[in-house]
Formats: C-alpha cells, structure tokens, sequence
C-alpha cells in the first residue's frame, strides 16, 4: 500500500489513437484499465453479464490524460490482504494489518517517511470514514472474516 508497492510506471503506445509523447503525472490505477480500454476499442460495458447485473465500473479512462489532456482530482481506494489505502489529493491514509493508519503528504514526503497522523487527526478521520463507505459500498469482506473463513474450513492460514 505504500509507494514503493503501489507507485508503478506504465508505458502506453498506440499507433495512430492520438496519444501523446511525454509523461502523465495524474494517478491512475488497475481499475482504470477496463474502462480505458472500452473507450479506446468503443466498445461499452455491459448491462447484463451471465444473467445478472454487473458491479459498476470503478474506474475512469486514461485516454484524455494520455492524449494530452487533463483528469479531474479524484479519490483512489486500496485493499489487498487487510492492508488499506486511500489517497486524496496531496493526503495519502495507509495502514498495514494490523497496524494503525499512516498519513503522509505525498506532495513533499514521496517516499512516506514522515507519518503525519499524530499531527493531523482530522485529516485521518476524514479519509478513515471515506475509505470505510467505499470498502462497504464494494463489499470489502475484513481480513479477520476471511482468516475465520480460511480456517473454519480447513483451508489453513490465508497469509501462507
């Protein structure tokens, strides 16, 4: 969840889709590839899968970035094996089970050494409730749930 994890450069060529030379500083991530390949092919998502409806789309196409315009700011989420993330403008809330939360500004501490949490506890309740809603609204199972899951049925431990 942290940069050295999560930060990863992707190079992106298409002859003749308009794309532009350069470098795009704008964060994207791994759910914004379905919809940027959507857009890039005109293809559309669709309404129904295998008789039933689909989740709605996370993410958001990369095109106009890559094709030398510009993104709106928006809020990026992050679960993986109880570890969670949230990033919001210049904040970025981490926190590695079962630690508790981090809070750096990635604007001037890229490379997350100083936690900021202790300094800024509105900050960490605001990204704290935000990333709650959304791990809720996706269905975020607790990594304490699964390990429970895992074990009930005589699958082991999940953390290997």
């Amino acid at each position: 969840m942290h940069e050295g994890g999560i930060s990863t450069p992707l190079i992106v060529h298409w002859p003749g889709g308009g794309i532009k030379p350069g470098i795009v500083d704008a964060p994207f991530q791994l759910t914004d590839i379905v919809p940027t390949v959507l857009e890039a092919a005109g293809g559309a998502y669709p309404a129904r899968y295998s008789g039933r409806e689909p989740l709605p789309l996370e993410g958001r196409s990369m095109l106009p970035a890559v094709s030398g315009g510009t993104v709106e700011p928006r809020t990026l989420y992050w679960e993986h094996l109880g570890n969670a993330a949230i990033r919001r403008g210049r904040w970025k809330l981490v926190r590695e089970h079962p630690l508790p939360w981090e809070l750096y500004d990635i604007d001037v501490d890229r490379a997350e050494l100083h936690d900021q949490a202790a300094e800024r506890p509105d900050v960490v309740a605001e990204l704290t409730e935000a990333w709650a809603a959304w791990a809720n609204r996706v269905g975020v199972i607790p990594w304490e749930r699964i390990v429970e899951i895992y074990r009930r049925d005589g699958k082991g431990d999940p953390t290997g």
